[in-house]
């Protein structure tokens, strides 16, 4: 909701909020890298998508973390 006010910032306050309590599992951390992504913060993004493949429990879940991350980088290589 935060984004699609135009509250970028305020987005990004929250997700950091979010990771520090974050469990080590991967839904925890996929959410975190779609919230930091549309928080603008392509790093952050990316390592809570690294993380999400660390703790993925099945090939299905590693690979929609490689698509996010794969469609990460086009996004910012296109920008």
């Amino acid at each position: 909701a935060l984004v699609a006010a135009g509250e970028k910032d305020a987005a990004r306050g929250q997700a950091e909020r979010l990771a520090n309590e974050a469990r080590d599992c991967h839904p925890a951390h996929f959410n975190l890298g779609l919230a930091f992504w549309l928080a603008d913060d392509p790093r952050r993004a990316r390592h809570h998508f690294e993380e999400s493949i660390r703790f993925a429990e099945s090939d299905s879940q590693r690979q929609d973390s490689y698509r996010q991350i794969e469609a990460l980088e086009r996004q910012y290589r296109a920008s």
